[in-house]
């Protein structure tokens, strides 16, 4: 994650990202609306990347519950 981020022009969050990519082999999920975090999933290849949900993929439904 820090080279990733380190190519380009980098924001604040570079080390606090870096440290929350950790996560990945510990989680089912990891939903995040932060672009970087895509971007990463996309470049690089590691089957723990694929938990990577981002907020915008995502569809909440809500039951439709007669009585």
């Amino acid at each position: 994650m820090m080279i990733l981020q380190a190519n380009g022009k980098y924001s604040r969050g570079l080390f606090i990202d870096s440290l929350h990519s950790v996560y990945f082999t510990y989680v089912d999920k990891y939903f995040t609306s932060d672009d970087h975090f895509i971007e990463f999933k996309n470049k690089v290849t590691d089957p723990n990347l694929l938990k990577i949900v981002h907020t915008n993929e995502v569809r909440l439904v809500t039951p439709i519950i007669s009585s």
